[in-house]
Order: C-alpha cells, then sequence, then structure tokens
C-alpha cells in the first residue's frame, strides 16, 4: 500500500484573532492538550514554534519533542 492511500486522524488547526485575545487561555490548554502547538518563536521545551516547524509536527515529518497519543500509536506499530 502506497503512503498516499494511509489514513490519518485529522490535525485540527486554529487561527484565532491578530490581536492574542486568546493568549491568557494557552496556559491552561497546554497543561490539558500535550498535542498544543503554538505559533511563535521558537521553543520546543513549550510546544512553541514559526509555522515551518508545526506543519513539520502536524504531517509527521519530525519527531514530536513530547509524547502524544498519535506518537504513541506511531510507535506501537512500526515494525521492530
Amino acid at each position: 500500500m502506497s503512503s498516499s492511500m494511509v489514513r490519518r486522524a485529522p490535525s485540527p488547526v486554529l487561527w484565532t484573532d491578530p490581536k492574542g485575545e486568546w493568549r491568557p487561555l494557552v496556559e491552561m490548554l497546554r497543561g490539558r492538550l500535550e498535542e498544543l502547538l503554538v505559533l511563535g518563536d521558537f521553543a520546543p521545551d513549550v510546544r512553541c514554534g514559526p509555522a515551518i516547524w508545526i506543519r513539520c509536527l502536524v504531517d509527521e515529518a519530525l519527531d514530536q519533542p513530547f509524547s502524544s497519543p498519535r506518537a504513541a500509536r506511531r510507535s506501537s506499530t512500526s515494525p521492530a
């Protein structure tokens, strides 16, 4: 089966207001959503980075700098 035929769970992307009025909620959401990525200066320890980094993580072109349900599923189904 070609890789283009493999189905993956959708990755939600949230675009927010230009003034950043949502930013106070980020810390609360980080504690509840381990897979939350935030657009900003590169700081992988808090899952924040530029658009290209986020895109690579969503497309699974890079290893994620944190554990996530998707990463756990991928590693558990990988051939040994």
